[in-house]
């Protein structure tokens, strides 16, 4: 009955503690009162479900069950598991799955690790789960994946000139606004990265990168925005890409980094979606 696929166990304790709760309530003799059923109490709080996302991403591979996520939320199983599914619209072992294979699209885009390393790193219990896993969600199996990060960029290469990758900085308050234009190509993905590490401040708590006047972006320069993007968000600050031409847009998309990353689609919609954010109770 163990499924050992990732979240396999989690599916497995959420079932059970489901089915123990329906044996009390409809084939015991207990009262209501004696058998202390836990009633549902609607969705997970913010701050709670917060506190437990940060938990699956800091132990993505580790075996998670759901008796450990409920402690970080404070609740039962059974109780955490409805008040999750009732705040995101998915199972626990669904979004655990999910995050999973988002991890692993970063580390297979990145391109330094092994196809079994992945699997391990992201809590895959082999390199054949793994590989079911991600061509079940992603509809491309991990080493098709990779190659498309570099392939499907590589094939833009031809038709765009052969302009040298130039950037403009300019500010506005904590916000740090960054204009690329040319190309991000394997010469040059390192200069953009250092350009674009050495630019952001400590004070800055988000960064637009508008690049409207991209012509080409390799898988380097796809890596170089994705560290930067991990940089950002390890001290609660932001990345926001904007006015992307379509044939880059394309290789976010194919490559799964749209879903990744906010990408907005002009320059004002960033700056006004970062505004927003900044005024929500909930923001970091």
């Amino acid at each position: 009955m163990f499924d050992p696929a990732p979240a396999g166990r989690l599916l497995v304790e959420t079932l059970a503690a489901a089915l123990g709760v329906h044996i009390l309530r409809h084939r015991s003799n207990l009262t209501p009162a004696s058998a202390s059923l836990p009633a549902a109490r609607g969705a997970l709080d913010p701050r709670r479900l917060r506190r437990v996302v940060e938990f699956m991403e800091a132990h993505l591979g580790e075996d998670l069950t759901i008796g450990r996520l409920a402690d970080e939320a404070c609740l039962s199983p059974f109780h955490f598991a409805r008040a999750f599914k009732a705040a995101t619209g998915t199972a626990p072992h669904r979004f655990l799955t999910a995050r999973r294979i988002d991890r692993a699209r970063a580390l297979l885009a990145e391109g330094e690790l092994s196809l079994a390393g992945v699997a391990e790193i992201c809590g895959f219990s082999s390199q054949a789960h793994f590989t079911r896993s991600f061509k079940r969600l992603v509809g491309a199996t991990p080493g098709e994946y990779r190659g498309g990060c570099g392939g499907v960029a590589g094939r833009l290469e031809q038709s765009s000139g052969s302009a040298a990758m130039k950037m403009t900085t300019e500010r506005r308050d904590d916000v740090l606004i960054v204009g690329v234009t040319g190309r991000i190509d394997a010469a040059g993905a390192e200069t953009f990265g250092e350009a674009l590490h050495d630019a952001i401040r400590d004070a800055d708590r988000a960064v637009v990168l508008d690049l409207e006047g991209l012509a080409y972006m390799g898988s380097t320069g796809l890596r170089a925005i994705l560290l930067i993007a991990k940089e950002l968000a390890s001290r609660d600050a932001r990345l926001a890409l904007c006015a992307l031409p379509a044939p880059i847009l394309r290789v976010f998309r194919i490559t799964g980094f749209e879903r990744m990353l906010p990408i907005h689609a002009t320059r004002a919609d960033a700056l006004a979606s970062l505004e927003r954010d900044r005024a929500s109770p909930h923001a970091p």
